[in-house]
């Protein structure tokens, strides 16, 4: 084992503390991990962390869910006296434009910073995301609230449409990066056509999966259900009232974790006009629109807590932490990383 003075890097994290297992682990290579806050505090501002940054000196910057810290300008990291070496966003991309939000990009890459995300795929979300889809159209929630007044909750939902079942089914899959990726794989697995809308064509990708590229208005018109896994910093707003406009009855699932990917404005009058029959959406509107989503009713709106992308399960945690253990592993060895942002 390594002693605390022998540590060949040191990693400052915001968010939340590692899991005590990383840290052993991480200590018995040589990687010492320390909040960025003393004792635990939060830092929020980028002055804050310039002062952390000196007294630590650390090789490392880790910005860890739920909150990921103040903005890493280049005098900030300049503080850490040249030793920075590494910064980790644990995100699920490795778009860099993604991040420019939360550290200088540019600016640290032409200080010979290496900026990395384990960006593994989110099997979490993926299933969450289907999941809700199933409990959408099938009904389940609206026979949950009958079932729980003491009705059977059999007729439930019907009102709304009817519901054809998922099998031979039209899914869009807007954004197929990891998450939408996986998405699209399951939903094929159970018999349902993919179309897709992405930013980024990977023409290989869609010929490999048999999907279909077509662009988001067509999506809009040909999905009778549509997923959204898009990162939230560079579309939001993306689906707004001229791509709701083109639904026609849809199932709309959200699971980025921030709706605004969605206009809520538009989402209400969607769901007013029957553009839009039944929506799931993971995380929270600012008010009034949550409450007014709450008010549309549980028969057709189905709100639940951030919660895939922020914590994921036991088993996708432990994957990632180790995938960013092996990273720290290879940057001290001088092995090439797998997870450098694009």
């Amino acid at each position: 084992m390594v002693s605390m003075a022998e540590h060949a890097l040191i990693v400052c994290h915001t968010g939340a503390r590692p899991p005590e297992w990383v840290d052993e682990v991480a200590a018995g290579f040589g990687v010492r991990l320390v909040s960025l806050g003393a004792a635990g505090a939060s830092v929020r501002s980028t002055e804050e962390a310039a002062g952390r940054l000196a007294l630590l000196r650390p090789g490392g910057y880790l910005m860890n869910h739920p909150w990921y810290g103040p903005y890493l300008s280049v005098e900030a990291a300049d503080a850490a006296c040249g030793g920075l070496r590494i910064v980790t966003y644990m995100g699920a991309t490795r778009e860099a434009r993604v991040y420019d939000t939360f550290f200088d990009v540019a600016g640290l890459r032409r200080r010979g910073v290496l900026l990395t995300s384990p960006a593994l795929p989110s099997l979490a979300v993926a299933e969450s995301a289907l999941t809700l889809l199933f409990a959408l159209e099938l009904g389940l929630l609206p026979a949950h609230l009958e079932a729980s007044s003491g009705g059977t909750g059999a007729d439930r939902g019907m009102a709304i449409g009817a519901r054809n079942g998922l099998l031979g089914s039209t899914l869009g899959v807007v954004g197929l990066g990891q998450i939408g990726r996986l998405v699209a794989q399951l939903a094929a697995s159970w018999g349902m056509r993919v179309i897709c809308w992405s930013r980024t064509r990977r023409p290989d990708l869609e010929e490999e999966m048999g999907i279909r590229h077509v662009t988001l208005p067509a999506l809009m018109e040909e999905a009778d259900h549509v997923t959204i896994h898009t990162p939230i910093l560079t579309t939001r707003g993306l689906i707004d009232h001229d791509a709701l406009a083109r639904a026609r009855g849809i199932n709309l699932v959200n699971t980025t974790s921030d709706p605004g990917v969605v206009d809520g404005h538009a989402l209400l009058e969607a769901l007013a006009e029957g553009r839009v029959r039944r929506v799931a959406v993971e995380g929270a509107y600012p008010e009034p629109l949550q409450e007014r989503l709450r008010e549309t009713g549980g028969d057709r709106v189905l709100l639940v807590p951030a919660y895939t992308s922020w914590g994921n399960t036991p088993r996708e945690q432990e994957r990632t932490w180790r995938h960013q253990l092996e990273t720290y592993r290879a940057l001290l060895e001088g092995r090439p990383l797998e997870d450098e942002l694009r």
